[in-house]
């Protein structure tokens, strides 16, 4: 039988307490009358494995009609023991439910064998209880209990274990009765073998809201990946490392975060037509409302190269994230947004073509070339035609981290930079690296 806190919540008029005309009304349709299948004083007797249980025929009935109900309403029944080969320390969870009591669960093979007995014994009630109750997993070989209320909420629902129990809870009755069975078919509790149970305890706290900020990058692409797997979207976007600034200049919010987590939803243009403006982000299941995209390539994906005119640079991208910016973008422009044979990636991989986009870079731009910081005139003076001749290093920078707005004007794209951090030689490269 249910909690009785949960099922009698009585719902007063707003007038007072003191209003006796009005009825008392139920929040819940719970009936705890009980119908009179079997004679409510009368004790029945069954065996189930190696125990006898006196039960009354009030309890019986709680939860009727039901197997039990349905047997010793049989004349040829009369002062029978009904005999069950099943599992006594499941029916003594069951005896209590009849009693009246609240009912407990300890772990998840207990959980799924009390489903298995429920529905086996037609107690519709208890069936319900235990569809209804908190989700029993085992991740590795840990067991868990996770609240339903934390796992259905948006963004994070439906998920693995959602859509898991859905598939989990399906009536044995049926298959026995399909099947001609005369027990109900072995059932493992839902289990995950094959994830980690100290990463899913920490996915458990911050879906009860504790702090993400103070997680390593290691770990929080560790924890990313698991919620990943287990559909958590919502926690995922919040794990996702971005920082959220307030640009005195334009007088608007920035995000800043990796182009390899902007997810293609969370995208939006704000920008009247022939006006120029920059694409918004909004994470999705998190942000309240969009801010300016400032997107962070921190791979060796990109570089730049001074143009024929050596007026400026051109922004160069392997095919992996040439092809990851045209899915993202794409769909805000009427021009083509990457320049190449981009259908053609997979060959251009193994060749030297060359992808690139419209791209804005001025001395504006702060620079960290060859592990050192670069004044604010360094592009005018590394792309000056006698620079380049006498340092011909500085024609192809080959971008380590770059941040970067995506800029928008009828249906036009392009790419502005921000900051930008990279080597342009062997000297360059080795000069960043780190003694152990």
């Amino acid at each position: 039988m249910e909690n009785y806190e949960d099922q009698l919540l009585i719902c007063f008029d707003k007038e007072g307490l003191n209003n006796a005309d009005k009825p008392i009304q139920s929040v819940n349709e719970f009936d705890p009358s009980i119908p009179k299948l079997l004679p409510h004083e009368r004790m029945y007797s069954i065996q189930v494995g190696d125990r006898l249980f006196a039960i009354s025929g009030a309890s019986l009935s709680s939860d009727g009609p039901s197997y039990f109900t349905n047997f010793f309403q049989k004349n040829e029944n009369e002062g029978k023991v009904l005999f069950i080969d099943r599992s006594p320390v499941v029916f003594e969870i069951i005896q209590k439910h009849l009693q009246g009591y609240h009912i407990s669960i300890d772990d998840p093979s207990e959980y799924i064998h009390l489903f298995e007995d429920a529905s086996y014994f037609n107690l519709s009630r208890l069936t319900k209880v235990v569809r209804e109750m908190n989700y029993y997993v085992v991740i590795g070989s840990r067991p868990f209990v996770l609240e339903r209320g934390l796992l259905n909420v948006e963004g994070n629902s439906p998920n693995y274990f959602t859509l898991a129990y859905d598939t989990l809870l399906q009536n044995p009755a049926k298959v026995i009765h399909q099947r001609n069975l005369i027990r109900p078919p072995p059932q493992a509790p839902l289990t995950v073998s094959n994830r980690s149970p100290h990463l899913f305890a920490m996915i458990v706290r911050y879906l009860q809201g504790e702090s993400v900020d103070s997680i390593d990058d290691s770990l929080r692409h560790d924890l990313i990946n698991e919620c990943k797997y287990y559909r958590f979207q919502a926690l995922e976007q919040k794990l996702i490392k971005h920082n959220i600034r307030t640009n005195v200049i334009r007088c608007c919010e920035e995000i800043v975060i990796d182009c390899k987590y902007i997810s293609p939803k969370g995208l939006v243009s704000q920008t009247v037509e022939s006006t120029v403006g920059y694409l918004m982000y909004q994470r999705p299941y998190v942000d309240k409302y969009p801010r300016e995209l400032v997107m962070q390539i921190s791979t060796a994906e990109a570089s730049l190269v001074a143009t024929l005119d050596n007026q400026s640079y051109e922004l160069i991208l392997a095919p992996s994230l040439a092809v990851r910016l045209d899915k993202l973008f794409g769909k805000f422009t009427s021009a083509p947004l990457i320049y190449g044979q981009l259908q053609n990636y997979e060959d251009l991989a193994k060749d030297s073509g060359k992808l690139t986009m419209l791209t804005r870079i001025d001395n504006d731009v702060p620079a960290r070339i060859n592990n050192f910081e670069r004044d604010r005139h360094w592009m005018s003076e590394a792309l000056h035609t006698q620079n380049l001749q006498n340092d011909e290093e500085m024609s192809t920078i080959n971008l380590t981290r770059s941040l970067w707005k995506v800029g928008v004007h009828n249906q036009q794209l392009w790419m502005e930079a921000i900051k930008i951090e990279g080597i342009t030689s062997a000297y360059g490269w080795n000069s960043s690296t780190s003694f152990l």
